[in-house]
């Protein structure tokens, strides 16, 4: 029987964040899809533009990985990256406890997932 993971957390990234846009990339992201006259891309790219005045860098701005746990207590923790056309398995203990830092400063730092209504309403009121 193949072990199976019992846990698994993982950070992806599909865009550059908004607080690391610039603007000329918010309106890109913006106009993609979307029938919205110059003048409210404009708009709506301008706030994306003034939080990277309050924004800094964190912990995994390195790219999207995922940690896998197992349930069995001798199997240790296995970091997992997917690549476009491969797939890295981490498990060397310095490596994966790295990985694990990573995430716990990234849990540390995010906002309480209670908050996630609140703070998508605000965005979404100024765009």
């Amino acid at each position: 029987m193949r072990p199976t993971a019992s846990v698994i957390r993982t950070y992806q990234i599909q865009i550059i964040p908004g607080l690391l846009q610039t603007e000329g990339y918010a309106r890109a992201l913006i106009r993609q899809g979307s029938a919205a006259t110059e003048e409210e891309i404009a708009r709506r790219g301008e706030p994306r533009a003034s939080r990277q005045e309050i924004a800094g860098a964190h912990s995994a701005m390195g790219g999207p990985f995922t940690i896998l746990r197992f349930a069995e207590p001798d199997l240790a923790d296995v970091v997992y990256i997917e690549q476009l056309t491969s797939a890295l398995y981490l498990d060397k203990p310095v490596e994966v406890d790295s990985y694990l830092e990573v995430m716990e400063q990234l849990c540390l730092q995010a906002e309480p997932v209670a908050n996630t209504t609140k703070i998508l309403k605000q965005i979404y009121a100024e765009t």
